[in-house]
């Protein structure tokens, strides 16, 4: 079972904001309160993206001024798709050691306001990467 709602506002600054629930224990076991429900806001998306194609470097700006430098192979090897990771288990089924060292980005794709579809040099082009997931994501040093 999956209780989901959405709702979108627009803040007094003129932005607009989107809020989702679902029932934790099937999307997102860990963080959930005693009653498994747990609240997330979506992330808004970047100000700016940067395809660093020589460096292998996705440059992402956000609206709060920070900087995320992510490496190409990182991306692919963190790849969320059914594909690289098993749905049931959340076990990564992708061998991240055959993911080559100068893998390349050939093509982005926005996906409605949250979320970014890369396509990779390897053919790989099933990733959904939100702007949730991307935020959070450690940059490369």
């Amino acid at each position: 079972m999956c209780a989901v709602e959405y709702w979108n506002h627009t803040t007094s600054a003129g932005t607009s904001r989107s809020r989702n629930w679902w029932f934790g224990y099937v999307l997102n076991p860990e963080g959930t309160d005693e009653t498994g429900w747990n609240e997330t806001i979506m992330r808004d998306a970047p100000t700016d993206i940067t395809l660093k194609r020589a460096e292998g470097i996705l440059e992402i700006t956000w609206g709060d001024e920070a900087l995320h430098r992510h490496s190409v192979r990182e991306l692919r090897c963190e790849c969320p798709c059914a594909g690289c990771v098993d749905e049931r288990t959340g076990v990564r089924t992708l061998d991240v050691e055959a993911v080559p060292d100068n893998i390349g980005i050939t093509n982005m794709q926005l996906v409605g306001r949250y979320a970014v579809k890369l396509a990779f040099s390897d053919g790989h082009d099933t990733g959904i990467y939100s702007w949730d997931r991307l935020y959070r994501m450690q940059s490369v040093r």
